[in-house]
């Protein structure tokens, strides 16, 4: 499996005029992350038990910042396998929902 050049592919879409929504399509929806380059098995390990425990599909599930591109996009540091987290985002509508409803009106014991 070949590793996509992240920054190379920022800055074509950059220079093509390209606009943010679709760079962020390109990026978040259409490339491998970085962190798990060559390994998709434990990619799928991970976003299953994360679906599991959410009870969520597993279109649910991203990798997101430096794990994702391989780079912080806000930091401009680089992903250190070591030091680095991993940042995953859950984007279901339904979950935030009921979750901003609990926030709203929590049980009172």
């Amino acid at each position: 499996m070949s590793s996509v050049d992240y920054k190379k592919l920022l800055l074509d879409c950059s220079k093509a005029g390209i606009s943010n929504k679709q760079i962020a399509q390109q990026l978040y929806f259409l490339t491998p992350s970085f962190v798990f380059r060559e390994k998709t098995q434990l990619q799928l390990e991970l976003y299953e038990k994360v679906c599991q425990f959410l009870k969520l599909p597993l279109s649910a599930i991203r990798i997101i910042g430096s794990g994702h591109t391989g780079f912080s996009l806000v930091k401009h540091t680089e992903f250190e396998k070591t030091k680095s987290d991993l940042d995953i985002a859950v984007v279901d509508a339904f979950l935030y929902l009921e979750l901003f409803e609990l926030a709203e009106h929590p049980a009172v014991e």
